[in-house]
């Protein structure tokens, strides 16, 4: 798919993590490195659908719709609710602070390729693990189990919570 290519634009999570495990990626997720909303407006994307509250848009590229994040920050007030977004626009590494697994808050640059593991997802993609980012991250969103466990099962990998 022939993507926009921009330096603060980067592939996120489930599509770099498949690209590690050789498989093919159900869907393409796109985070922008600032407001995702202005950028997709500044560069004349075809916008479907925006959500400020969240700093997303879904744009139509190639006949497909694609979701472009705006790198945030968010906390959970209250367990099992919906998080509140805070700091649009903010580095890149406080966003994959906020993902569910080791093994999604990974990106890759658009423009150069770079990956950027902080949490060493690729280590763990290698040694079959599905590890955590923080101790509240089931409590903060129990739908992450759900996920964890699908996780498990589909790749093989043993689910490390500690």
């Amino acid at each position: 798919m022939t993507i926009i290519k921009d330096k603060n634009l980067y592939y996120v999570g489930g599509v770099v993590r498949d690209e590690f495990l050789g498989t093919q990626s159900f869907d393409v997720d796109l985070c922008y490195e600032g407001n995702a909303i202005e950028f997709a407006k500044k560069n004349k994307l075809n916008v479907i659908k925006t959500n400020p509250a969240f700093g997303t848009v879904r744009v139509l590229l190639n006949d497909k719709e694609i979701d472009i994040a705006s790198t945030r920050e968010e906390y959970y007030p209250q367990k099992g609710h919906l998080p509140e977004v805070f700091n649009i626009g903010c580095p890149l590494i406080d966003d994959l602070k906020r993902r569910d697994f080791t093994i999604n808050a990974i990106a890759k640059n658009t423009v150069t390729g770079k990956i950027y593991d902080p949490f060493n997802g690729k280590n763990d993609i290698k040694s079959k693990l599905l590890k955590v980012l923080h101790k509240n991250s089931f409590i903060d969103d129990p739908t992450r189990i759900v996920r964890g466990l699908k996780f498990s099962v589909r790749f093989g990998f043993d689910l490390d919570i500690s």
